[in-house]
């Protein structure tokens, strides 16, 4: 009964939706394109893929931290430039220092459209290659870079591009300025002088405060008499 409700089910969903047959049709030749095809599927994946998959072994996941190492390396680096705030040219640099420039100009100016994949962004412009790029950075720098430059970057889209790698004072220069204007946008007050009033944390810190060095005090009393009495019994 079970089969039979379930062949029933499925004959009245496809009389009822017949562009089924045509979409479950073509889904079966592709997997059978797939299957059939003569260097497999690993030849679609990307090469780190199957180098990962054909040279990889669960030795190398446990004992090789190589990968980890290196991404801590380079993007703790960035990290520390964030939170450095407006670091000077020298601290800017002993902190980029080994780092390679490519990397570092990808982070500071490459934009989010242009980490897309080259397909997608000729999707997304639409023929209009040169147009709402343009629109977008008309009239102000773009990650650091004067409207021109920024237009002419942002149109050749790929990563990769030839660029002029910043040097540590123009790095110094977008990080102090990305600075004022993450300071010039925060027009609401800390959350934080609020939060303390209405806990009443500071007269409980107070109080903690008060209890701790009062019980200091005592401590401190009770090892000078217990020295004195030491001393007196050394004397007599």
């Amino acid at each position: 009964l079970l089969v039979v409700g379930i062949i029933s089910g499925g004959w009245w969903l496809i009389a009822a939706h017949t562009y089924m047959l045509a979409i479950l049709s073509g889904l079966l030749l592709l997997l059978l394109a797939l299957v059939s095809r003569p260097g497999g599927l690993l030849v679609c994946l990307p090469v780190w893929l199957q180098d990962l998959l054909l040279e990889t072994t669960l030795l190398d996941f446990v004992s090789d931290d190589v990968m980890s190492k290196n991404f801590l390396g380079s993007w703790g680096r960035i990290f520390l430039l964030c939170i450095g705030g407006s670091l000077k040219e020298g601290e800017v640099r002993a902190v980029l220092e080994g780092l390679d420039p490519c990397f570092v100009d990808s982070v500071l100016r490459r934009t989010l459209f242009e980490w897309l994949p080259a397909w997608l962004q000729r999707a997304l412009q639409a023929g209009q290659a040169e147009e709402p790029l343009q629109r977008v950075v008309a009239g102000r720098p773009l990650n650091g870079l004067a409207p021109a430059a920024s237009a002419s970057s942002a149109q050749s889209g790929v990563a990769g591009s030839a660029r002029a790698s910043m040097t540590a004072s123009e790095i110094s220069q977008l990080l102090a300025e990305k600075m004022e204007a993450k300071t010039a946008n925060l027009t609401e007050p800390e959350l934080l002088p609020a939060t303390i009033s209405v806990l009443g944390v500071r007269p409980a810190l107070r109080a903690a405060g008060l209890s701790a060095l009062r019980g200091l005090q005592a401590t401190f009393a009770v090892t000078a008499l217990a020295w004195s009495a030491s001393f007196l019994g050394l004397w007599a």
